[in-house]
């Protein structure tokens, strides 16, 4: 749970309360990330990942605890557990009173939904026109693996073909014939020379190794010698 005495210079009241509203006197936190909405896909499912206060998507979520306890009683009812925003914060705004009980600000962060988030569909940074995962377009695992317009090397870099690009732009090199069917054959002719070479040193090794064991034989009087 955030000790939010680190945010704040509490002075103690009349009354003992730890966050008096008048004498509580906020200091500048950390400034929160947030998410552009116009990411996603689905709009009106992004509604219950906003902080109550500044109506933004925060990319980490606080949520005042006395909202999570409401939460998962509700649950407990055969209710959906977080099906809306109660008492969700983003970091810049757990100074703000909880939305629940008016009095308290015990945030705490919600790991769960913050998760949940990263799960919901958006449009990929280079626009390619498919639908992924908000944490596959940030952990860029969509636009290195799967992107039809990722940069990537000629398929015919195997035959010395060095040339590189994104979507389109490759795919129409690759299929330019004369030059890469050259190189192709080239590359395969020197391919074939090498595997002469192996496999004449491999013929010569097996030889001098079949000399020692004929030699090894005849030492023993297991072979005749030779004539």
């Amino acid at each position: 749970m955030i000790d939010v005495s680190n945010y704040l210079q509490v002075e103690s009241s009349s009354k003992g309360s730890s966050f008096p509203a008048d004498s509580a006197k906020p200091i500048p936190l950390a400034v929160a990330q947030f998410y552009d909405e116009d990411l996603f896909v689905y709009k009106n499912n992004i509604s219950k990942y906003k902080c109550i206060h500044c109506k933004k998507v925060p990319k980490k979520i606080f949520r005042c605890k006395c909202a999570t306890q409401t939460t998962r009683e509700d649950a407990g009812k055969g209710k959906a557990r977080y099906s809306d925003n109660t008492g969700l914060s983003c970091g810049n705004c757990i100074n703000n009173l909880c939305t629940t009980c008016g009095q308290c600000r015990q945030y705490e962060q919600d790991k769960r939904t913050t998760d949940n988030i990263r799960k919901l569909k958006v449009t990929c940074e280079k626009n390619c026109g498919e639908t992924i995962t908000l944490n596959e377009r940030e952990s860029k695992s969509h636009v290195r693996n799967k992107c039809s317009k990722r940069k990537r090397n000629c398929m015919y870099r195997w035959a010395g073909c060095m040339e590189e690009g994104a979507g389109e732009e490759i795919t129409e090199h690759e299929k330019e014939p004369q030059g890469h069917v050259k190189s192709a054959i080239e590359q395969l002719h020197r391919e074939n020379e090498n595997l002469k070479k192996d496999n004449l040193e491999l013929k010569k090794a097996l030889k001098s190794r079949m000399d020692k064991i004929e030699d090894l034989l005849r030492e023993h009087n297991i072979m005749p010698p030779k004539n």
